[in-house]
């Protein structure tokens, strides 16, 4: 999200993170973080900030589960079936699709973003209704938490909440139903490469002291021969 507007906008975020009811570690993570300023919070706190021209990040970070997360043993992980698999990376193909979106942020919208612990037990309707109906984002928070683990909790559940406002953000459209929800970023080819760039090599190591005399002495010889050449020169063409 940056702040590309003249006018300010006006952010107001809260985060948290819960074990949940199954799990015996808590794998998830959140970031808020004013890129402006450079400041950035993993504690469960209410920050304010206007959004300057380098933008805000907020992140949800899913733990991937497995033994690290109490779901199986160590044993049974070295055994499982799925212990080589890999989903996605980075390096094997030249070229990676980026899978970007994007949504336009108008005044007074509260945005969710939350690891499935939540949105697997929780239908977005309900989450929508929860998050409108709360006075502060840190109720809303503990409210959808505490409905994940009403049904079970199965997974960490992590959730961020944002509201944003400000002269530099337009109004919604007065009760017309607008395009929310998943809209693809264009991307063109170049900005999707994951091809190697050129290895800068550095400049010349620097040259032994011996390598360097033996250059001078060099130097020094060609000279003197240039000058005995010239002097020659000059003395023939004064004795004709």
């Amino acid at each position: 999200m940056f702040g590309r507007s003249s006018k300010h906008i006006r952010v107001e975020v809260f985060g948290k993170t819960d074990l949940g009811r199954t799990r015996d570690h808590n794998e998830d993570r959140f970031l808020v973080a004013d890129l402006t300023r450079k400041a950035a919070s993993l504690q469960p706190e209410v920050r304010r900030h206007d959004i300057g021209p380098r933008g805000t990040l907020l992140v949800v970070a899913d733990g991937m589960g497995g033994a690290a997360a109490g779901e199986l043993t160590e044993e049974e992980a070295a055994q499982s079936e799925r212990r080589n698999i890999i989903l996605q990376a980075l390096g094997p193909d030249p070229k990676v699709k980026v899978d970007l979106t994007h949504q336009e942020v108008r005044r007074g919208d509260i945005l969710v973003l939350c690891s499935d612990g939540l949105s697997g037990q929780v239908k977005k309707e309900e989450i929508a209704e929860i998050v409108s109906a709360a006075p502060d984002l840190s109720t809303a928070c503990d409210r959808l938490i505490a409905l994940a683990n009403e049904r079970g909790g199965p997974d960490n559940i992590t959730v961020v909440v944002a509201r944003f406002d400000g002269e530099g953000l337009r109004f919604s459209g007065g009760g017309q139903q607008e395009d929310v929800g998943h809209q693809v970023y264009p991307l063109i080819d170049t900005e999707t490469s994951t091809e190697p760039v050129p290895i800068y090599k550095g400049s010349r190591p620097p040259m032994p002291n011996k390598e360097k005399e033996a250059r001078k002495q060099t130097r020094t010889l060609v000279l003197a021969v240039i000058a005995v050449a010239a002097a020659l020169v000059w003395y023939l063409t004064r004795n004709p």
